[in-house]
């Protein structure tokens, strides 16, 4: 029996994966926390269900975790909340959608072995997600993806959509000019997650390079 795929957050990017597996005829199975992209979604939240209570856990081998996890401010409730996930997923293939954040950006060209130094709340949850994986799952994969732009199920991200709609106004756009990022398009980069996901890579980076200053 061919295992299904769980795609935990159908945000701007968590959508374009659920895209890209059915265009590869698979059937994902999905789920959203606050907004609901596609009408099959379940809810789930990580923070206060188990997964198992809105998917049938049993016919799953592999969970690609794209959902946003930054609002957790409280380190425990999201070790506990990874730890409720890990104890249903110890079986399975898990890739964790992490952040070029996790690095501070003081000198760019980061590469794997690169210990994460994180200066915002956000980069510290994502290094503290990426630490639990890498202790507690053989078969994890960690994916850092830097700014992601695009179109994801016909929405512009929302960067960009924020800048256009800013520009087409009238009013001046600001943007910091010592910031450089290494941008990935989000269809691409879906791709590459599902590449990821059906293989048995260890651990592997998109778009490593962080903020740089000059």
């Amino acid at each position: 029996m061919i295992r299904r795929t769980v795609v935990v957050g159908t945000g701007f990017l968590g959508a374009a994966v659920v895209q890209f597996l059915r265009r590869s005829g698979m059937a994902p199975l999905h789920t959203y926390r606050q907004r609901q992209v596609f009408a099959d979604s379940v809810r789930f939240d990580l923070f206060r269900q188990r997964l198992s209570e809105v998917v049938p856990i049993s016919d799953v081998g592999t969970v690609i975790f794209t959902a946003r996890i930054e609002d957790a401010f409280d380190r425990s409730n999201l070790q506990s909340a990874m730890e409720s996930l890990f104890r249903e997923c110890r079986n399975m293939r898990i890739v964790y959608l992490s952040s070029d954040a996790v690095f501070d950006g003081q000198r760019g060209m980061y590469v794997e072995s690169d210990a994460p130094s994180p200066l915002t709340t956000y980069g510290r949850n994502k290094a503290a997600c990426e630490n639990f994986w890498e202790r507690s799952h053989p078969t994890h994969c960690i994916i850092r993806p830097s700014y992601i732009f695009g179109f994801s199920c016909g929405q512009l991200d929302p960067r960009l959509a924020q800048a256009l709609t800013t520009l087409r106004s009238g009013i001046p756009f600001h943007r910091f000019n010592d910031m450089y990022k290494s941008p990935i398009e989000v269809n691409r980069l879906a791709g590459i997650v599902v590449q990821a996901a059906r293989s048995s890579f260890g651990v592997t980076s998109c778009g490593w390079r962080a903020h740089e200053r000059v």
